[in-house]
């Protein structure tokens, strides 16, 4: 169902911005397949980040020119593979709707007494709707310059898995999805090249930076079995995203 939800959304904004680019001249659309490179931060001195993962950000993308060089960009993305690893220095039960619903199944792995010095990896999917400013120079040769500042998202999730790697417990693709927050907000920017492949469409490359403002998890009030303790820490994911695409 979410499946040709997100088809049914990606048709009608096409649709509605091909209609658009025929009746507006300084209208712009895009395509866009950028891998990215993300990491968790935590403010827990004890929740330490423990390494990157690869996803990738593809959609559409359109641009607004209120002048010459200057446009208002949106679009519609879907994020995959999104977040990274934290390791936890003490044990508790840190995904406790997913051990809840692992409970209810006596073959699989329990998961609600994660050891101390164990690694969790988040892997979010997002539809993303972002808006931004973004600055060109004039063309020089077959290439104009662009930086996008600042630029700010709504990402909404649809899914999540886990994997944890700890002592005595390895496990991959835990369905995470309800111990995970369904909303974040991001903020970035970062710039690249258009380069001019005919009068009407350009090959795009660029470098973003983006940081969410939200926490990535629901662990408020968590548990902590080595101290006696609850955990309330923030964790938020930061991005570099290499942007490849097509503007016509």
């Amino acid at each position: 169902m979410k499946n040709v939800f997100f088809a049914f959304v990606v048709t009608l904004i096409f649709g509605s911005t091909q209609l658009s680019a025929q009746t507006v001249e300084n209208f712009r659309l895009g395509v866009q397949a950028s891998p990215t490179f993300t990491w968790l931060n935590s403010n827990d001195n004890q929740i330490t980040g423990d390494g990157t993962i690869l996803g990738i950000n593809f959609g559409l993308n359109g641009e607004f020119y209120i002048a010459e060089n200057y446009a208002i960009v949106s679009g519609l993305s879907l994020l995959t593979n999104q977040g990274g690893k934290l390791n936890y220095g003490f044990s508790g039960n840190f995904w406790p709707r997913a051990a809840a619903d692992k409970a209810t199944m006596p073959s699989a792995t329990q998961i609600d007494s994660i050891p101390t010095n164990s690694t969790l990896t988040y892997k979010v999917q997002y539809i993303e709707i972002p808006i931004g400013l973004k600055l060109r120079s004039n063309e020089i040769g077959y290439i104009r310059y662009f930086a996008q500042l600042p630029t700010f998202s709504l990402a909404f999730k649809t899914n999540a898995r886990g994997d944890i790697e700890g002592t005595g417990l390895s496990t991959e693709r835990e369905n995470i999805t309800n111990d995970v927050n369904p909303l974040n907000i991001n903020w970035g920017f970062g710039g690249g090249l258009e380069y001019s492949l005919s009068e009407n469409v350009s090959a795009v490359g660029g470098i973003f930076y983006s940081g969410n403002l939200l926490d990535l998890t629901k662990d408020s009030n968590t548990e902590i079995f080595s101290s006696g303790l609850r955990e309330d820490s923030k964790a938020t994911t930061n991005a570099i995203i290499v942007r490849i695409g097509i503007l016509f």
